[in-house]
């Protein structure tokens, strides 16, 4: 991965995976990865710039995980099947 400043803005560049794999959770095609945060030549104050990022597809229908288990695509929709609550809890 390489990045550099462009006037205000800094660019990126990094390797295509082709052809897109699955992500980790199944639920997208990867297509470039940082695979984690990368410490890059530029810097700012002094300090390095730190970037991580991905660039992914959705997948045409669901699928299984890598590992197994079941992804979100899976699951049923609705408060019945366990639809998360955005409620105000008392805390």
């Amino acid at each position: 991965m390489k990045a550099k400043f462009r006037k205000e803005l800094i660019v990126i560049k990094m390797p295509r995976i082709s052809p897109a794999r699955p992500s980790k959770s199944g639920k997208t095609l990867l297509v470039a990865t940082s695979v984690g945060p990368r410490r890059t030549s530029l810097r700012v104050d002094g300090k390095p710039v730190i970037v991580s990022a991905n660039a992914w597809i959705h997948r045409d229908k669901p699928v299984k995980s890598a590992k197994g288990k079941r992804t979100p695509f899976d699951r049923p929709i609705g408060k019945k099947a366990g639809k998360p609550s955005f409620k105000k809890h008392d805390h």
